[in-house]
């Protein structure tokens, strides 16, 4: 029966598109009617590649924890598994149907996985951080963007290029912009930074430019970030990001991209990305209402809206923390300073004019 398996693996690898999906998702059938583990854990990997390219975020998750169970019982080869992690790091807190305590096992196994192929912890540390980072859980992000620091780097590490806009964002974070903006700088060099680094960070920078009142980067960044990620289907979460700020800046331009991205944001998986363009919906919605009143693009910007709340309901619910809730709340009162400081100074120049 390892025979025929192995046959099936290796013809299943030569297909394309959605034949080679089915015939691995048949092999993966056999695999485990038949126990057959090693063969099991190759064909998930390979599912995975496929899930990933056709943007099903939960099923190449829940694949890839199969794969960490199996490995940690069998022990078959951990580089897969670590060649992947990143991306499910990333992605894991962003769907439906992953339960706390999946991803809280998840992080827990991955450290034995790293433990256990004798790999350190500094790619293991970030990921974890930056998940922490997100759901809101300060301290404990805090202490571990510490364990990351101290973890020495090797071949299991991700990009310096990753590292620094990762270690910028932290000091941005904590309010310290100007080494921040230092740190940052090397990103926007290119100090080494594989393909997908700007993607990542640039529009993720944007935010921290808006607050600083740099109107020449944050410029720079939208328009550079949105050149990075337009056009990709795993840059949908990076669009969204671009898109809070912009709504702030210009809601005009900023409708006709909401118009033009709607669509992937509605199928898609990510609802993480969804919050944030359901929070550019909620600005475009306060800042266009009176003039969109009666139609349909009123109508669907409202949709958006609930959605966002029932997103930030559920994620807040899971994650046992504020911080979907909180992050409508800091967009809400960037964009209401920012228009009120635009109209003193609209105010101030009718003034200056009446003067004349």
């Amino acid at each position: 029966m390892k025979l025929e398996i192995k046959q099936l693996y290796r013809k299943s690898l030569k297909l394309k598109a959605e034949e080679k999906v089915d015939s691995l998702e048949k092999l993966l059938v056999i695999c485990e009617d038949t126990e057959e583990h090693s063969y099991g854990y190759l064909t998930r990997f390979e599912l995975i590649k496929e899930y990933k390219q056709l943007n099903k975020i939960y099923s190449a998750i829940k694949l890839y924890l199969a794969n960490v169970h199996v490995f940690l019982e069998y022990r078959f080869n951990s580089k897969p598994l670590l060649n992947s992690y990143s991306w499910v790091a990333k992605h894991i807190d962003s769907v439906f149907n992953i339960k706390q305590k999946e991803i809280t096992d998840f992080f827990t196994h991955m450290k034995n996985v790293y433990e256990i192929s004798g790999y350190s912890l500094r790619s293991y540390y970030q990921e974890y951080y930056n998940y922490l980072m997100r759901v809101g859980r300060w301290e404990e992000g805090f202490a571990t963007y510490s364990r990351w620091m101290v973890e020495s780097r090797d071949e299991s590490s991700q990009s310096i290029g990753q590292e620094e806009s990762d270690r910028a964002f932290y000091y941005f974070n904590v309010g310290d912009y100007d080494n921040g903006k230092y740190v940052f700088e090397a990103v926007k060099k290119g100090t080494d930074c594989p393909p997908g680094t700007r993607t990542y960070a640039y529009p993720r920078a944007v935010k921290y430019y808006f607050e600083l009142k740099d109107w020449e980067m944050t410029t720079y960044l939208m328009q550079r970030g949105y050149e990075y990620a337009k056009g990709k289907s795993s840059a949908i979460e990076e669009v969204a990001e671009i898109m809070k700020s912009l709504t702030i800046l210009n809601p005009k331009i900023a409708l006709k991209l909401w118009e033009k991205h709607r669509c992937s944001f509605s199928n898609s998986e990510n609802k993480r990305a969804k919050h944030s363009f359901g929070i550019s919906s909620y600005l475009l919605e306060k800042s266009l209402g009176a003039h969109l009143a009666g139609s349909q693009k009123l109508k669907k910007l409202e949709e958006n809206v609930q959605e966002m709340h029932e997103i930030q309901e559920y994620m807040d619910q899971r994650n046992g923390t504020d911080a979907y809730h909180e992050e409508l709340m800091y967009w809400e009162e960037i964009w209401g300073n920012y228009n009120k400081r635009r109209k003193n100074k609209k105010l101030q120049q009718m003034n200056s004019e009446d003067r004349k």
